[in-house]
Protein backbone atom coordinates (compact mmCIF):
# COMPACT_ATOMS: atom_id res chain seq x y z
CA UNK A 1 0.00 0.00 0.00
CA UNK A 2 2.92 2.32 0.73
CA UNK A 3 4.23 1.91 -2.81
CA UNK A 4 0.83 2.83 -4.25
CA UNK A 5 0.61 5.91 -2.02
CA UNK A 6 4.09 6.99 -3.12
CA UNK A 7 3.19 6.46 -6.79
CA UNK A 8 0.06 8.59 -6.37
CA UNK A 9 2.12 11.38 -4.84
CA UNK A 10 4.54 11.23 -7.76
CA UNK A 11 1.61 11.63 -10.13
CA UNK A 12 0.26 14.60 -8.16
CA UNK A 13 3.68 16.24 -8.25
CA UNK A 14 3.92 15.70 -12.01
CA UNK A 15 0.48 17.18 -12.65
CA UNK A 16 1.18 20.13 -10.38
CA UNK A 17 4.42 20.86 -12.21
CA UNK A 18 2.64 20.63 -15.54
CA UNK A 19 -0.50 22.62 -14.72
CA UNK A 20 0.26 24.49 -11.50
CA UNK A 21 -2.34 22.41 -9.68
CA UNK A 22 -3.04 18.67 -9.69
CA UNK A 23 -6.86 18.65 -9.71
CA UNK A 24 -6.99 15.13 -8.39
CA UNK A 25 -8.46 13.59 -5.25
CA UNK A 26 -6.82 10.18 -5.15
CA UNK A 27 -6.36 7.91 -2.17
CA UNK A 28 -5.84 4.26 -1.32
CA UNK A 29 -8.93 2.61 0.07
CA UNK A 30 -9.08 0.05 2.86
CA UNK A 31 -8.82 -2.82 0.40
CA UNK A 32 -5.80 -1.31 -1.33
CA UNK A 33 -7.77 -0.05 -4.35
CA UNK A 34 -7.23 3.44 -5.70
CA UNK A 35 -10.33 5.60 -5.42
CA UNK A 36 -11.36 9.21 -5.85
CA UNK A 37 -11.35 11.47 -8.91
CA UNK A 38 -9.14 13.02 -11.59
CA UNK A 39 -9.98 15.86 -13.93
CA UNK A 40 -9.08 14.43 -17.34
CA UNK A 41 -8.96 11.12 -19.18
CA UNK A 42 -5.27 11.76 -19.77
CA UNK A 43 -4.70 11.78 -16.01
CA UNK A 44 -6.66 8.54 -15.69
CA UNK A 45 -4.50 6.93 -18.38
CA UNK A 46 -1.28 8.09 -16.70
CA UNK A 47 -2.54 6.69 -13.41
CA UNK A 48 -3.29 3.25 -14.86
CA UNK A 49 0.14 3.18 -16.53
CA UNK A 50 1.89 4.11 -13.29
CA UNK A 51 -0.13 1.61 -11.24
CA UNK A 52 -0.72 -1.39 -13.50
CA UNK A 53 -1.42 -3.67 -10.53
CA UNK A 54 -3.86 -1.28 -8.86
CA UNK A 55 -7.56 -1.31 -9.69
CA UNK A 56 -8.69 2.23 -10.51
CA UNK A 57 -12.31 1.20 -11.03
CA UNK A 58 -13.44 3.56 -8.28
CA UNK A 59 -11.83 6.63 -9.88
CA UNK A 60 -14.17 8.97 -11.77
CA UNK A 61 -13.11 11.37 -14.55
CA UNK A 62 -14.64 14.77 -13.86
CA UNK A 63 -14.52 15.98 -17.48
CA UNK A 64 -16.58 12.96 -18.58
CA UNK A 65 -20.14 14.21 -19.04
CA UNK A 66 -21.43 10.81 -17.93
CA UNK A 67 -19.93 11.45 -14.50
CA UNK A 68 -22.41 13.17 -12.15
CA UNK A 69 -21.23 16.73 -11.68
CA UNK A 70 -20.19 17.75 -8.14
CA UNK A 71 -22.45 20.77 -8.65
CA UNK A 72 -23.91 23.30 -11.08
CA UNK A 73 -23.49 27.03 -11.49
CA UNK A 74 -25.25 29.83 -13.34
CA UNK A 75 -24.08 33.34 -14.08
CA UNK A 76 -24.68 36.01 -11.47
CA UNK A 77 -25.56 39.40 -12.95
CA UNK A 78 -25.54 40.62 -16.53
CA UNK A 79 -22.93 40.25 -19.22
CA UNK A 80 -20.48 37.50 -20.09
CA UNK A 81 -18.29 35.69 -17.59
CA UNK A 82 -14.60 35.31 -18.41
CA UNK A 83 -13.12 31.83 -18.04
CA UNK A 84 -9.39 31.42 -17.64
CA UNK A 85 -6.63 28.86 -18.13
CA UNK A 86 -5.20 29.13 -14.60
CA UNK A 87 -6.46 29.80 -11.09
CA UNK A 88 -4.97 33.30 -11.03
CA UNK A 89 -7.43 34.22 -13.81
CA UNK A 90 -4.61 35.76 -15.84
CA UNK A 91 -5.12 34.19 -19.27
CA UNK A 92 -8.48 34.22 -21.02
CA UNK A 93 -9.69 30.86 -22.35
CA UNK A 94 -13.29 31.57 -23.31
CA UNK A 95 -16.41 33.43 -22.25
CA UNK A 96 -19.97 32.37 -21.45
CA UNK A 97 -23.15 34.40 -21.67
CA UNK A 98 -26.10 34.06 -19.24
CA UNK A 99 -28.16 32.71 -22.14
CA UNK A 100 -25.71 29.82 -22.56
CA UNK A 101 -27.27 28.08 -19.56
CA UNK A 102 -25.82 26.14 -16.66
CA UNK A 103 -22.17 25.23 -16.16
CA UNK A 104 -20.91 21.96 -14.70
CA UNK A 105 -19.12 22.88 -11.49
CA UNK A 106 -16.08 20.68 -10.86
CA UNK A 107 -14.81 22.21 -7.62
CA UNK A 108 -13.13 25.23 -6.07
CA UNK A 109 -9.38 25.66 -5.65
CA UNK A 110 -9.38 29.40 -4.99
CA UNK A 111 -11.37 29.85 -8.21
CA UNK A 112 -14.30 27.83 -9.53
CA UNK A 113 -13.44 25.15 -12.08
CA UNK A 114 -16.30 24.77 -14.55
CA UNK A 115 -17.09 22.98 -17.79
CA UNK A 116 -19.06 24.75 -20.50
CA UNK A 117 -21.61 23.11 -22.77
CA UNK A 118 -19.08 23.10 -25.65
CA UNK A 119 -16.67 21.03 -23.56
CA UNK A 120 -14.19 23.72 -22.46
CA UNK A 121 -12.86 23.45 -18.89
CA UNK A 122 -11.61 26.63 -17.26
CA UNK A 123 -11.50 28.79 -14.14
CA UNK A 124 -13.98 31.51 -13.15
CA UNK A 125 -14.17 34.09 -10.40
CA UNK A 126 -16.56 32.62 -7.78
CA UNK A 127 -18.35 35.95 -7.27
CA UNK A 128 -19.67 35.80 -10.87
CA UNK A 129 -21.33 32.42 -10.34
CA UNK A 130 -24.01 31.07 -8.06
CA UNK A 131 -25.29 27.54 -7.34
CA UNK A 132 -28.26 26.30 -9.30
CA UNK A 133 -30.25 23.12 -9.77
CA UNK A 134 -29.07 20.51 -12.22
CA UNK A 135 -30.69 21.01 -15.65
CA UNK A 136 -33.00 18.31 -16.94
CA UNK A 137 -30.74 17.88 -19.97
CA UNK A 138 -27.21 19.10 -20.55
CA UNK A 139 -26.14 20.53 -22.85
CA UNK A 140 -29.53 22.04 -23.60
CA UNK A 141 -28.60 22.38 -27.29
CA UNK A 142 -27.10 19.54 -29.38
CA UNK A 143 -23.30 19.47 -29.43
CA UNK A 144 -22.03 18.78 -32.94
CA UNK A 145 -19.88 15.63 -32.89
CA UNK A 146 -17.10 14.44 -35.15
CA UNK A 147 -18.28 14.10 -38.80
CA UNK A 148 -21.79 15.21 -37.78
CA UNK A 149 -23.81 17.69 -39.85
CA UNK A 150 -26.75 20.02 -39.29
CA UNK A 151 -29.88 20.30 -41.37
CA UNK A 152 -29.84 23.51 -43.41
CA UNK A 153 -30.77 25.18 -46.68
CA UNK A 154 -30.19 28.39 -48.58
CA UNK A 155 -32.27 30.28 -46.03
CA UNK A 156 -30.03 28.96 -43.27
CA UNK A 157 -26.95 30.27 -45.10
CA UNK A 158 -28.62 33.68 -45.45
CA UNK A 159 -29.37 33.76 -41.73
CA UNK A 160 -25.79 32.77 -40.93
CA UNK A 161 -24.56 35.65 -43.06
CA UNK A 162 -26.97 38.11 -41.45
CA UNK A 163 -25.91 37.02 -37.97
CA UNK A 164 -22.21 37.03 -38.84
CA UNK A 165 -22.43 40.53 -40.29
CA UNK A 166 -23.67 41.91 -36.96
CA UNK A 167 -20.28 40.98 -35.49
CA UNK A 168 -18.28 43.05 -38.00
CA UNK A 169 -15.86 45.34 -36.20
CA UNK A 170 -15.93 43.39 -32.92
CA UNK A 171 -12.39 43.52 -31.48
CA UNK A 172 -10.29 40.37 -31.86
CA UNK A 173 -9.12 38.97 -28.51
CA UNK A 174 -7.79 35.44 -28.17
CA UNK A 175 -10.26 33.55 -25.97
CA UNK A 176 -13.05 36.08 -26.54
CA UNK A 177 -16.52 34.73 -27.20
CA UNK A 178 -18.88 37.67 -26.74
CA UNK A 179 -20.14 40.86 -28.37
CA UNK A 180 -17.39 42.81 -26.62
CA UNK A 181 -14.45 40.70 -27.88
CA UNK A 182 -14.13 37.51 -29.86
CA UNK A 183 -11.70 35.13 -31.55
CA UNK A 184 -12.12 33.10 -34.73
CA UNK A 185 -13.57 29.90 -33.28
CA UNK A 186 -15.62 31.86 -30.74
CA UNK A 187 -17.22 33.73 -33.65
CA UNK A 188 -18.18 30.47 -35.37
CA UNK A 189 -19.57 29.16 -32.08
CA UNK A 190 -21.73 32.24 -31.54
CA UNK A 191 -23.08 32.30 -35.10
CA UNK A 192 -24.09 28.63 -35.20
CA UNK A 193 -25.49 28.73 -31.67
CA UNK A 194 -27.78 31.63 -32.58
CA UNK A 195 -28.88 30.53 -36.05
CA UNK A 196 -28.76 26.73 -35.97
CA UNK A 197 -29.46 26.24 -32.25
CA UNK A 198 -26.49 23.91 -32.07
CA UNK A 199 -23.13 23.98 -30.30
CA UNK A 200 -19.83 23.75 -32.12
CA UNK A 201 -16.73 22.65 -30.21
CA UNK A 202 -14.92 25.69 -28.82
CA UNK A 203 -11.58 25.39 -30.63
CA UNK A 204 -10.90 25.62 -34.35
CA UNK A 205 -9.10 22.29 -34.64
CA UNK A 206 -12.04 20.57 -32.94
CA UNK A 207 -14.45 22.40 -35.25
CA UNK A 208 -12.42 21.02 -38.15
CA UNK A 209 -13.59 17.52 -37.19
CA UNK A 210 -17.27 18.45 -37.66
CA UNK A 211 -19.13 17.98 -40.93
CA UNK A 212 -17.55 16.53 -44.05
CA UNK A 213 -14.42 17.50 -45.94
CA UNK A 214 -14.89 19.68 -48.99
CA UNK A 215 -12.33 20.13 -51.76
CA UNK A 216 -11.15 23.65 -52.44
CA UNK A 217 -12.82 23.70 -55.84
CA UNK A 218 -16.15 22.62 -54.28
CA UNK A 219 -16.34 25.15 -51.46
CA UNK A 220 -19.70 26.91 -51.15
CA UNK A 221 -21.44 29.53 -49.00
CA UNK A 222 -21.98 28.25 -45.46
CA UNK A 223 -18.81 26.14 -45.40
CA UNK A 224 -16.12 26.59 -42.78
CA UNK A 225 -12.65 27.33 -44.15
CA UNK A 226 -9.56 26.48 -42.10
CA UNK A 227 -6.12 28.00 -42.49
CA UNK A 228 -2.92 28.87 -40.66
CA UNK A 229 -1.40 32.30 -40.26
CA UNK A 230 1.62 32.37 -42.55
CA UNK A 231 3.77 34.19 -39.97
CA UNK A 232 2.94 32.16 -36.83
CA UNK A 233 1.19 29.02 -38.15
CA UNK A 234 -1.64 29.68 -35.69
CA UNK A 235 -4.76 27.73 -36.62
CA UNK A 236 -7.68 29.80 -37.90
CA UNK A 237 -11.28 29.40 -39.08
CA UNK A 238 -13.70 31.54 -41.09
CA UNK A 239 -17.14 31.25 -42.68
CA UNK A 240 -17.72 31.42 -46.44
CA UNK A 241 -20.38 33.51 -48.19
CA UNK A 242 -21.05 34.44 -51.81
CA UNK A 243 -19.97 37.85 -53.08
CA UNK A 244 -21.41 39.96 -55.88
CA UNK A 245 -18.63 38.94 -58.28
CA UNK A 246 -19.62 35.31 -58.15
CA UNK A 247 -16.73 34.37 -55.87
CA UNK A 248 -16.48 33.74 -52.15
CA UNK A 249 -16.00 36.03 -49.19
CA UNK A 250 -14.58 34.93 -45.84
CA UNK A 251 -16.03 36.45 -42.68
CA UNK A 252 -13.71 35.87 -39.75
CA UNK A 253 -12.27 37.30 -36.55
CA UNK A 254 -8.90 38.41 -37.88
CA UNK A 255 -5.85 38.52 -35.64
CA UNK A 256 -4.07 40.51 -38.38
CA UNK A 257 -6.80 43.17 -38.61
CA UNK A 258 -7.58 43.11 -34.91
CA UNK A 259 -11.32 42.75 -35.49
CA UNK A 260 -14.03 40.80 -37.28
CA UNK A 261 -13.76 41.45 -41.03
CA UNK A 262 -15.22 40.27 -44.32
CA UNK A 263 -12.84 39.93 -47.26
CA UNK A 264 -12.58 38.02 -50.50
CA UNK A 265 -11.04 34.58 -50.48
CA UNK A 266 -8.07 35.97 -52.43
CA UNK A 267 -7.52 38.68 -49.82
CA UNK A 268 -7.86 36.13 -47.05
CA UNK A 269 -5.17 33.94 -48.55
CA UNK A 270 -2.59 36.73 -48.61
CA UNK A 271 -2.08 36.15 -44.89
CA UNK A 272 -3.26 32.58 -44.37
CA UNK A 273 -2.24 29.21 -45.78
CA UNK A 274 -5.27 27.12 -46.75
CA UNK A 275 -5.68 23.93 -44.69
CA UNK A 276 -9.08 22.68 -45.77
CA UNK A 277 -12.81 23.26 -45.66
CA UNK A 278 -15.68 21.49 -43.93
CA UNK A 279 -19.37 21.44 -44.73
CA UNK A 280 -21.43 21.32 -41.55
CA UNK A 281 -24.80 21.99 -43.22
CA UNK A 282 -26.74 19.25 -44.96
CA UNK A 283 -28.56 21.26 -47.62
CA UNK A 284 -28.72 22.15 -51.30
CA UNK A 285 -24.95 22.55 -51.57
CA UNK A 286 -24.28 19.14 -49.97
Amino acid sequence: MGEITAALQTLRDRWTERHGIAIADLRVGANGAVEGSVLTRRQWTEMTQALPEATPSNVVILEDRATPAPGWREIRGDGPVSLHRTTDLAKLTTEVEPSDGALRWLGNWGADLVQTDDGAIAWAAPERLMPCDAPETWPTLPLLARDERLEGNADTVDKLEDCATTHLGTPYVLGGCSRQRIDCSGLMSRIFREVCKAILPRHSMDQRRCGVRVGREDMAPGDLVFARLIDTRTAHVGLLFANTDGGLNVLHASQRAGEVVCETLDQFETGYRFMGARRVLRGPSA
